[in-house]
């Protein structure tokens, strides 16, 4: 949810974040999340997908810790590990020399992460759809049926995170391609209405619908801007895990083998 929740995924690849971490990462600004992607979020996903993807290829027999220790074997010692490393033990482990492919769709490049193809491996599908409330981070559910509707969630969409600061709301930052970026909003604007009434956003716009324009009243620069925005669709941006209910036993098999256990 947080990685779909970061424009900037498809601007830098998890190999180039690393490189420039320690002039963008550990240095953010109101643009840090459209032009980069944090490596410690991007670079975690990744390895649940390898340790999935080493179970698929493998049949199960060779997972993210026989990687591990084939590292710490080959590798353990100096010089230690040259850049393309885990690539080349993982090929030699697994006999499987078109990982390499993989390898270069998830680290150096910005296309995004085969997910749907990971978790079927291992009888799980991810839903996808809008938040159901402003800090929805997903999760899992055991029960197929209570997996969120992505067309029910008929939520309007600003595009800004912002913070309260005064008792006005200050706008931090405002993603590509939102609303708020197409009506001109920017880092450090004061919002202290919408429609003529002192602001209260997040009430506001969870009674607006889709397509509904609204009227903000913000401070820039300390001078008064009218700034009228048309509000979208809340974007599918929140992962839900959940059972496949059409998996085969060799698919459960697998699940209860890298889960340790059986779920649900």
């Amino acid at each position: 949810t947080q990685l779909l929740r970061t424009p900037g995924r498809l601007r830098t690849s998890l190999s180039q974040a690393s490189f420039d971490a320690w002039i963008k990462h550990y240095r953010p600004d109101e643009s840090t999340a459209n032009t980069t992607v944090s490596y410690y979020l991007k670079g975690s996903i990744v390895g649940f997908l390898l340790d999935l993807e080493l179970r698929r290829r493998s049949g199960g027999a060779k997972s993210l810790d026989d990687l591990v220790r084939s590292l710490f074997e080959k590798h353990g010692r100096p010089p230690g590990l040259p850049e393309d490393g885990v690539e080349k033990v993982a090929i030699e482990l697994i006999a499987d020399r078109s990982m390499h492919e993989w390898f270069q769709r998830a680290i150096h490049s910005t296309q995004e992460l085969q997910l749907e193809e990971a978790l079927a491996g291992v009888g799980l599908k991810a839903v996808l759809a809008p938040a159901a409330v402003a800090d929805d981070k997903g999760g899992a559910e055991e029960d197929p049926d209570d997996a969120p509707e992505p067309d029910a969630r008929n939520r309007s969409w600003l595009g800004a995170t912002l913070r309260e600061k005064g008792g006005v709301l200050e706008t931090v930052s405002v993603a590509d391609g939102s609303p708020a970026q197409a009506a001109g909003l920017a880092a450090g604007d004061e919002i202290v209405a919408i429609d003529g009434f002192r602001a209260d956003l997040k009430q506001r716009l969870a009674r607006a619908q889709p397509g509904q324009t609204v009227r903000l009243a913000l401070f820039r620069m300390d001078e008064l801007v009218d700034a009228p925005v048309q509000l979208a669709a809340a974007p599918r941006d929140t992962v839900t895990f959940i059972p496949d209910p059409r998996a085969t036993p060799e698919q459960l098999a697998a699940r209860e083998k890298w889960l340790g256990a059986r779920w649900p």
